[in-house]
Parts: C-alpha cells; sequence; structure tokens
C-alpha cells in the first residue's frame, strides 16, 4: 500500500499516468540489478544460480508494475514450454504454440484495450508473445536436419530443449522484459556460459551502456517537455481541421510524429543501455580490436535522423523486432513465391500484433504502399541516373527531397497508428482529402503502364 502511495505522489508531480511511471521504473530498475549481477554473481556463481537470478527479478519486476496479472505471462511461458516438450519440437507444436500465444494476446487486447494509449500487463506480453513463438521456431529447427537449414537458422536453433528455469529466465530477462529488444535463446545461453569475450572490457561496457542510457534520456526529455507543445487532441481541433492548409498540416504531423515517436525511442535505447551493462549485447571486435557492443542495437541514431529514404527507417528503427519478423515470419513464406504476398502478411501480422484497431493496419497498409511506390520509383529512375559520383549541389538536393519525403509519409502515416479508431483517424484525414492514400492509390495503379511503355521503349532500341 506505501509502495502504491509513493509511486502515485511520484506520478502526480511529475503529471504522468502511474502506469507508465511503474514501466520506466521497471527500466530503470535493470541497471542496478545489472551491476549486482557484474559485480557478485557473473563468474562466481553456476549457470543455474544465474538463471535462478534472472527469472526471480525479472518475475519481481512483473510484479511491481503488474501485480497478480504477472499470472498471464508465467502461464503463457510454462503451457509453450510443455507443447513443445510433448510435441517433441514438431510442425504440430509450432503451429499450437503461435495460435495458443497469438489467441491468449488477441483475448487480452479484447478484454483490456480502451480506446487510449494503454500500459498495463499487455504491454509486456506482446514482447513476450514474440520471444516465445521465436523460442518454438528454435527448438522446432534444432530437430529437424541441419542440411535443411538457412545459415542464419543454424545459428539460432535449439538441438537440445533447454529446460523450464533456463526458459522462465530467458523469458524475463530483466533488460529485454518490458519494451524488448528481441533476440533468439542461443544468445543468452552463450552469455551465461561465459562464451563471450569480457577480459578488460569492463571500461569499454559502461561507457557504450552509459550512452544508450544518455541518449535515451534526451528522448525521453523530448517527449516529456516538447512533445506537449505539438499535442495529438490539436488535431481534432477544429480550427486545425477547418482552419488551416494541408502545408501546415503536413508540418504539423511531421513536427508531432517526431517527438511522439520519442516515447518509444526512449525505451528502448534505456532498455538496450541496461543490456549492454549486462553484457548480452557484446558483438566481438571491429577490424581496429576494438570492442562492439551493438548485438541488440534496436535504434541506429545516426542513420534514423539523417534518413533520405524509407528503406533506412527500416534498417534503424525497431531493428530487432524488424529483425524477428524477417526471421520468422516473412522468410518462413519463401514457400509462397512471392515477396510481395509474404511482405503483405507480415505486415498484416505486424498490424495484428500491435493490437485490433483499424489505425494498426491503415498505418502499416500505407507503409507497404509507400515502400513498394519507392522503390518502383527508383527502379525507374535508375537507368536515366546512375552518376556514382554527383556532385556536392546534386547530393544536397537529393538528401533534402529525400528527407522530405520520409518526414512526411511517416508523419502522415503516423497518425491513425496512434488515433487508433476509425472515426478519429477519418476525421483528420477526410480533413487533408485523403491526399496521401490517393498518392499511393494512383501511383499504384499507374506503375504497370508505366513500367510497360518504359519496357516497350527498351526493346524498340535494342531493335
Amino acid at each position: 500500500m506505501g509502495e502504491l502511495t509513493v509511486v502515485k505522489q511520484l506520478a502526480e508531480l511529475l503529471n504522468i499516468d502511474m502506469s507508465a511511471l511503474k514501466l520506466m521504473i521497471s527500466v530503470f530498475s535493470v541497471y542496478p540489478i545489472a551491476i549486482l549481477y557484474r559485480s557478485l554473481i557473473f563468474g562466481k556463481f553456476p549457470a543455474f544460480f544465474q538463471h535462478l537470478f534472472f527469472a526471480a527479478t525479472g518475475i519481481g519486476l512483473s510484479f511491481f508494475a503488474y501485480h497478480e496479472e504477472v499470472l498471464h505471462s508465467l502461464f503463457t511461458v510454462v503451457v509453450t514450454y510443455y507443447l513443445m516438450v510433448i510435441s517433441r519440437g514438431s510442425r504440430a507444436g509450432i503451429a499450437l504454440s503461435f495460435l495458443f500465444n497469438f489467441a491468449y494476446l488477441m483475448r487480452a487486447y479484447v478484454s483490456y484495450a480502451t480506446s487510449g494509449y494503454d500500459i498495463n500487463w499487455t504491454t509486456t506480453q506482446c514482447i513476450l508473445m514474440m520471444r516465445l513463438v521465436g523460442w518454438s521456431f528454435d527448438v522446432y529447427d534444432g530437430q529437424r536436419s541441419e542440411s535443411d537449414l538457412s545459415t542464419d537458422q543454424k545459428t539460432t536453433c535449439l538441438k537440445q530443449i533447454p529446460s523450464l528455469l533456463e526458459t522462465l529466465a530467458y523469458c524475463y530477462f530483466p533488460g529485454s522484459l518490458s519494451v524488448g529488444p528481441q533476440y533468439p535463446m542461443n544468445r543468452y545461453l552463450d552469455f551465461i556460459h561465459g562464451k563471450f569475450e569480457f577480459n578488460d572490457l569492463l571500461l569499454s561496457r559502461i561507457i557504450h551502456s552509459s550512452k544508450r542510457l544518455i541518449i535515451g534520456l534526451v528522448y525521453l526529455f523530448l517527449y516529456m517537455y516538447i512533445h506537449p507543445l505539438f499535442p495529438t487532441e490539436f488535431m481534432f481541433n477544429s480550427a486545425f481541421l477547418e482552419g488551416y492548409s494541408l502545408p501546415y498540416k503536413l508540418g504539423y504531423m511531421i513536427l508531432w510524429h517526431k517527438f511522439i515517436l520519442s516515447r518509444y525511442v526512449a525505451c528502448w535505447l534505456i532498455a538496450e543501455g541496461s543490456c549492454v551493462a549486462m553484457g548480452l549485447t557484446y558483438n566481438g571486435r571491429d577490424t581496429d580490436g576494438s570492442p562492439k557492443w551493438d548485438a541488440l542495437e534496436n535504434l541506429d541514431v545516426w542513420l534514423f535522423e539523417t534518413s533520405s529514404s524509407l528503406n533506412h527507417i527500416i534498417q534503424s528503427f525497431n531493428k530487432n523486432t524488424n529483425m524477428w519478423i524477417s526471421r520468422y515470419v516473412y522468410k518462413r513464406l519463401r514457400f509462397l513465391g512471392s515477396q510481395f504476398v509474404s511482405h503483405a502478411i507480415s505486415i498484416i501480422f505486424i498490424a495484428s500484433w500491435h493490437g485490433y484497431f483499424s489505425g494498426y493496419y491503415v498505418c502499416f497498409a500505407l507503409e507497404l504502399a509507400s515502400v513498394r511506390m519507392e522503390r518502383q520509383i527508383r527502379s525507374l529512375i535508375a537507368p536515366y541516373y546512375n552518376n556514382p559520383n554527383p556532385s556536392l549541389f546534386v547530393q544536397i538536393i537529393q538528401f533534402i527531397a529525400g528527407r522530405m519525403w520520409v518526414l512526411s509519409v511517416c508523419g502522415y502515416s503516423l497518425v491513425p497508428f496512434i488515433a487508433l479508431t476509425q472515426p478519429r483517424w477519418h476525421t483528420i484525414y477526410s480533413s487533408t482529402a485523403y491526399f496521401m492514400p490517393l498518392i499511393f492509390a494512383v501511383w499504384h495503379l499507374g506503375y504497370p503502364l508505366v513500367s510497360g511503355i518504359r519496357g516497350s521503349s527498351k526493346t524498340n532500341k535494342n531493335d
């Protein structure tokens, strides 16, 4: 009771929601846990005790944030574990694991979601759902013939089904519990069993961890103190809807989306910093012999902030989730024989993973349309402009044009993701005459004609 009173008073002092504060406390709490682990446990106790430590601290953090609702995550871990044990890592086990975890998450969204942005036990459960499904695929791959596995699958497969304690520790690892990042269980096991090189790397690890923490705090500051200058609700105001021009609205969306995204970026960077502090992110050494700590990097800050193509956004933003989707969804659909269909199914999955609101599906549908449009435009331009060394002036023009394209698409597409429900995002989009979806629609309807004309002109030249 006293703990709740203190957290409530602190939430009121900071003027933030108590559930959001408890989530952030859980994320920040991993740093002292990392110090305790590296100082007193790492290299001093056997693997069993380390698994026990991580399982206990992770479950403790979940209980602090969600109290008895931690039982949901425990239930799904135990059920998934025994599904794969009983099925011996078969295809049937994979199917049951996916259906169980996905259905459980969807049912939770229906039962607990409101029309606003919710932070409750489903916030952690969606992270866990990916982890359990990925773990199930790795167990399945471990039972297959090595000749049937891709290079990536050979590195992630689990030849033996881990113990229940090992699986609990992996799922509840404090640094990746609340907001990610995602990674295969083999990385966790290699870390526990001392397969990473750590000699004389203490200072390097502390420096890199501190960098990610500090950058995360900068983004957190932007969200808490700059984002309120560009509130979401202003876009529902009649002054915005009826009194401003389309360029103004698009400009507002661009600024608004940069600062509202800061809440996600801040959480990822702070969580990543705690994983670095643990030592989980070690990634060998570069060509100069300097240690790298970017194995679980979820945001390439420089590329994200200077991106001039949507492909840059894909490469730099939420990298580990994108990698998970590629590894366990997109590449597993190769048998369909169509990159577009595989991409579309992946988009539907990631939208559903976020929730059942229509805004998620509209957002990711716009992402699919814009990425395809960008690639098609580049393929049309490439034969006519292929200068490997453009002048500085041309580079500047290309960067500005590309940067405005990226900001415009991302700002406009994020509106339904945040607005969630159809009446809300329709209100905003109708005030812009749906201009961007119309551009995408016209382009994709006309592209076959344009590419056909280009193809015929090539044939005539060859003749």
